[in-house]
C-alpha cells in the first residue's frame, strides 16, 4: 500500500511527524544535543551550570483520548443477534 510508505506524499500528508520515523534523524538530533552540551560545558556558563542549551525540538506525541466507558457499556448492553453462518463448501 502506498500510504504505508514513508516516502509517499499521501503518507506525509496524513502523518505530520513522518520525518521522525527515520531512526537516522533521531540519532542526528541526539548527536546535536550532545554536541551542544559539550560546547556549552567549555563556556563560563557551563562551568557554573547556567544557561544550559535547549534540546533540539522534537514532535510531541499525539494526545490520545481516554476510553469512553459509557459508550462501551452501551455497546455491550445492545441485544445480541445470532449470525447465520454459511458453509462455503456446500454453496
Amino acid at each position: 500500500m502506498v500510504v504505508a510508505q514513508p516516502e509517499s506524499w499521501t503518507h506525509r500528508a496524513i502523518q505530520p511527524e513522518w520525518a521522525w520515523e527515520d531512526k537516522r534523524l533521531q540519532v542526528l538530533a541526539d548527536l546535536w544535543d550532545v554536541a551542544a552540551l559539550l560546547l556549552w560545558a567549555r563556556t563560563k556558563d557551563g562551568q557554573r551550570g547556567r544557561n544550559r542549551p535547549a534540546p533540539y525540538p522534537r514532535p510531541q506525541p499525539k494526545q490520545t483520548r481516554g476510553l469512553d466507558f459509557a459508550a462501551v457499556d452501551e455497546a455491550l448492553a445492545r441485544p445480541r443477534v445470532a449470525v447465520e453462518q454459511k458453509n462455503p463448501l456446500t454453496e
